[in-house]
């Protein structure tokens, strides 16, 4: 038994230290969520205008084509609870800060906030400290809370082969937008009918409760540092916003009004909005670089109206 313990300790050694080795390499890659707070917090007193929200306004909102100091904090699949933990973490350090806008998406109101969106948890936890919407024990035993080799999962092999050169941050720019390639993918109603057929089945309307309460809080939060929320729907190609759910519009639109009314907030909303084309998009429901760039100007004059 000694002799077996002996051995599987010897063989264990040389795995854990290249574990380790892995781990601290991993360390010294910036992925999308440590490279935005670098670049966030390096200007934290000059930002007049904070950009909320998921994949929509970080692939859809350049800062650099606002007429403020702008900075564009989305990340893929962040949540409201996330846009709100963010606002609470740096609002108070924020001294510059006037507006923060908050992308309404076609599913946000309706969306279940864990669909599909949790491993990304583990990300803000590591990075901002920001713990996890609610408690789970098993969320705290799970490997991917300590390890970036988990954390990373597949991705981890990649980076490996590469042997550490991989750059994860590629089109990142040093305002938090994140500049998708021109190249246009194909868009049809096939595809936007696949899309939104996704987006429909995360959404039920009793999750909207929740969500509308996590909207309020952020708006209670905002408004009391003297700081102005402002709304936005981004436009969605033809194929897509075609295919929307009439009722979960209607629905929209009338928790927005209300919340704007109650508030004195400015909605703006660019959904169907017939300036753009299938050149503007690198999917059914997302700008590309090229379609950033002309939406972004367009936003900078609403903002100021």
């Amino acid at each position: 038994m000694k002799l077996l313990l002996y051995k599987s300790v010897l063989f264990l050694i040389p795995v854990l230290l290249v574990c380790a080795i892995v781990e601290f390499k991993l360390r010294k890659i910036p992925n999308s969520y440590s490279y935005k707070k670098y670049n966030l917090e390096k200007r934290l007193s000059q930002i007049e205008v904070l950009i909320l929200g998921s994949s929509h306004t970080y692939y859809g909102i350049d800062p650099d084509q606002l007429h403020f100091c702008a900075y564009n904090m989305a990340n893929v699949n962040q949540t409201l609870y996330y846009d709100k933990m963010l606002v609470g973490k740096y609002i108070d350090r924020m001294k510059s800060l006037k507006t923060i806008i908050v992308p309404i998406s076609y599913f946000t109101l309706e969306k279940e906030p864990d669909s599909d969106a949790k491993v990304r948890y583990f990300y803000y936890k590591r990075y901002y400290d920001i713990d996890f919407p609610e408690f789970n024990v098993f969320d705290y035993v799970n490997l991917r809370r300590y390890s970036l080799i988990a954390l990373y999962g597949d991705r981890t092999t990649g980076i490996i082969k590469d042997r550490f050169h991989t750059n994860i941050i590629e089109n990142i720019m040093e305002n938090g937008w994140f500049k998708y390639p021109y190249k246009v993918k194909e868009l049809t109603v096939d595809v936007a009918n696949k899309r939104i057929s996704y987006h429909h089945s995360l959404m039920k309307q009793e999750f909207a409760v929740n969500n509308i309460r996590i909207l309020d809080e952020l708006i209670r939060k905002a408004k009391g540092r003297n700081v102005n929320i402002v709304f936005v729907t981004l436009p969605t190609s033809q194929y897509y916003n075609n295919l929307a759910d009439k009722h979960v519009l209607l629905r929209k639109e009338r928790v927005m009004k209300e919340l704007c009314d109650k508030y004195h907030m400015k909605y703006l909303d660019y959904f169907a909005d017939k300036r753009f084309n299938d050149e503007d998009f690198f999917d059914s429901d997302h700008l590309n670089g090229v379609g950033a760039e002309k939406f972004s100007p367009i936003l900078d004059k609403d903002l100021r109206l």
